[in-house]
């Protein structure tokens, strides 16, 4: 019977060294657990402001786009009607020289282009 009250006041010592251990180990857990959650915390406001960023400057590019011309296709053009020689300086100012060049001049080059 000695023998067991030997043992168990030894494994009482263990069993106390065992519990301050177990007590620290989770007092760290804690602390990890706390980081973690204000790293989290941190990560997601900069996610949040880095988005608000982009979002920004998406809105300054679409007013830039806005602001810069956009080039137009070059007149359609033909050889008769409406669109023919004579009217090829009407069409684009481009083709403004078409206007002072005679007819069989105008038919070979075209004005502007070349």
């Amino acid at each position: 019977m000695f023998m067991c009250v030997l043992i168990l006041l030894a494994m009482q010592g263990t069993v106390k060294e065992a519990s301050t251990k177990l007590g620290n180990w989770w007092k760290e857990v804690t602390e990890m657990q706390t980081e973690v959650k204000k790293f989290q915390t941190e990560a997601n406001d900069k996610a949040v402001d880095e988005l608000v960023h982009l979002e920004r400057v998406k809105d300054l590019l679409v007013e830039l786009k806005k602001q810069v011309p956009v080039e137009q296709p070059p007149k359609h053009w033909t050889y008769t009607g409406e669109e023919g020689p004579e009217h090829w300086a009407e069409l684009d100012p481009a083709f403004k020289t078409c206007g002072t060049l005679s007819p069989h001049v105008r038919a070979v080059f075209l004005c502007g282009v070349i």
